[in-house]
């Protein structure tokens, strides 16, 4: 078991994606950066939550040219578990990401975009083309960007702010903004649990 955990690390891990999360830190130590400064928390939530969808981006394209599927229809382990453990071995250097850029009331605020944009990426790209999925997923974003550039309003309206992933311009409370990010969380966990029964059902790659 340790030695299958420790190759499936290996197939879903960049070694590269750990720099990130170090020069965070290294960056936070020096005081170059301050995990309570707005701005750097604004910056922080425009460009984070790509982080994962391009990972999940990653993940699928390499499954694909490898067509694992098919090695996986016979394998012992169920694709949905195997899927999983990738997914989750990607978000550990995300995860310290987040630790190593702000502080732990803030992790919510990068987490839960970056997990919903990420569960839309492997649920599209499933079916579909792995390019699908980060479209689907950045376009999501890009709206979300533009609206928090050029329609700040409508980032708090009562019905429309929930569907908005950057939200630290909007004229909400501190609550308010902690509800609607843990409803972000919540809808990230549930497409991703449909994300996995497609996969556990999927039987194989289309040709390319």
């Amino acid at each position: 078991m340790i030695r299958y955990l420790i190759w499936e690390a290996r197939i879903a891990v960049p070694p590269g994606i750990w720099l990130l999360p170090i020069l965070l830190a290294v960056l936070r130590l020096s005081g170059v950066i301050w995990p309570e400064d707005k701005g750097w928390l604004l910056f922080l939530e425009f460009v984070y939550p790509i982080l994962l969808p391009l990972l999940t981006f990653t993940i699928l394209e390499r499954e694909k040219n490898w067509r694992t599927l098919e090695v996986l229809v016979a394998a012992p382990r169920r694709k949905a578990q195997i899927f999983l453990a990738r997914l989750l071995y990607v978000a550990v250097p995300l995860f310290c990401t987040a630790v190593a850029a702000t502080t732990p009331g803030k992790w919510l605020l990068l987490l839960a975009p970056g997990v919903v944009l990420g569960a839309v990426a492997l649920l599209v790209g499933l079916p579909t083309e792995e390019e699908v999925g980060l479209g689907a997923a950045l376009a999501w974003w890009g709206a979300s960007f533009v609206i928090a550039i050029a329609q700040r309003e409508l980032l708090g309206h009562p019905v429309a702010g929930w569907f908005f992933l950057i939200l630290l311009p909007a004229p909400l409370t501190p609550n308010e903004l902690l509800l609607r990010k843990w409803a972000q969380l919540g809808a990230g966990l549930a497409l991703l649990f449909v994300a996995l029964v497609v996969a556990d059902h999927k039987r194989s790659w289309r040709p390319r």
